[in-house]
């Protein structure tokens, strides 16, 4: 009397596995629910108050530009609210797409029930936003919560690898076989918006690109055409990063072939960078490492004639410019993370090594 009998799906008149049975009704389930949610979706014209979420690196921020224009371009007249990573304050400078700017401190980690963590759902609560749209790259563990007790509307987006999505109304595909850029503007489509900006742009002024040139001139102390270098991703990531070596025998090779000047561009904590480099090389190397802000390197890499560089902000915000690059990929996917531009302009090298 108490024995269960599974119940068993039939298929061109075989029996279906009871475990493939298993994973079909859940996706079919989840189906069910995504339908049911975007019947009640609002459409674009009814979000008055948008909250975008941009929280992780510099290249990351790049890749996202596409989506904030396309956003923007579609709802001219809602108010766009950026919540983005304090690594990319400098970069903000500038631009005109939004209405306000939310700068989250990238050291920071929230506790849910902690004093901070009220705070900051108390900030949102006042804004009284429709939706929240999570970009790619949210890595902020204590976000989502905090999102969903603010008394946002929708939160429609990309969850980061191992968070709980639970709390995400509308979870986009991520599939790991097209760019990042491609992703985020398919937050969009989802929303009913067809994007219509899909290039990297990082307007710069041209008193900005004037004063990149400036900002080269007193790094290398003479006009001459200069090609920026950078190792690749943070110190933390070394396999992502260019061996010095190859970067002292190209700079050997693009002087004496080319008789360019070699700029190493960088943050705080990779000086050694342009050490290693130069005890590498026969030519004397100019280093940059340190010396500017977000924005500046951006107007300085302008000024360049190429840049070569690992998988980096550096690289997107070069490509983002209009600068040549030639990015070096390993193990990162070009697939998934190449410079996002002309492939004439932007070459790519996969180290499979």
């Amino acid at each position: 009397d108490n024995l269960v009998v599974q119940p068993k799906m039939k298929w061109a008149g075989k029996i279906i596995p009871w475990r493939l049975q298993k994973w079909l009704l859940s996706k079919w389930e989840k189906n069910r629910q995504e339908a049911e949610i975007r019947k009640h979706l609002p459409s674009p014209a009814d979000l008055k108050n948008i909250l975008v979420v941009k929280l992780y690196g510099l290249g990351d921020f790049v890749f996202a530009t596409p989506f904030f224009q396309s956003l923007r371009h579609a709802l001219p007249k809602s108010r766009i609210s950026l919540l983005a990573d304090s690594r990319c304050k400098d970069l903000l400078r500038g631009m005109s797409l939004f209405d306000e700017v939310i700068i989250y401190p990238h050291e920071a980690i929230l506790k849910p029930g902690s004093l901070e963590y009220f705070c900051w759902v108390a900030e949102f609560r006042r804004r009284h936003f429709d939706v929240a749209l999570l970009t790619i790259g949210t890595a902020s563990r204590a976000l989502l919560p905090l999102l969903a007790q603010s008394g946002i509307k929708w939160i429609i987006g990309h969850s980061f690898v191992g968070h709980d999505t639970s709390y995400i109304d509308l979870l986009c595909s991520c599939t790991k076989k097209r760019h990042i850029v491609e992703d985020n503007l398919d937050i969009l489509r989802n929303i009913g918006i067809e994007p219509t900006i899909k290039t990297l742009t990082l307007e710069l002024s041209d008193e900005e690109k004037r004063n990149g040139s400036k900002l080269l001139f007193s790094i290398t102390k003479r006009r001459k055409p200069v090609v920026g270098f950078h190792c690749g991703s943070y110190k933390g990531w070394t396999s992502k990063r260019w061996p010095s070596q190859n970067f002292g025998a190209l700079t050997d090779l693009i002087y004496n072939q080319l008789g360019l000047d070699v700029v190493v561009f960088g943050g705080y904590g990779e000086e050694e960078d342009a050490e290693k480099i130069q005890s590498q090389s026969k030519t004397q190397i100019f280093s940059a490492i340190g010396c500017f802000n977000a924005r500046e390197t951006a107007a300085a890499l302008s000024n360049c004639q190429l840049v070569v560089s690992g998988d980096s902000g550096i690289l997107h915000i070069a490509c983002a410019v209009g600068t040549p690059t030639i990015g070096i990929f390993a193990p990162t996917s070009p697939l998934l993370f190449r410079a996002w531009g002309d492939p004439k302009m932007n070459i790519i090298i996969e180290n499979k090594g």
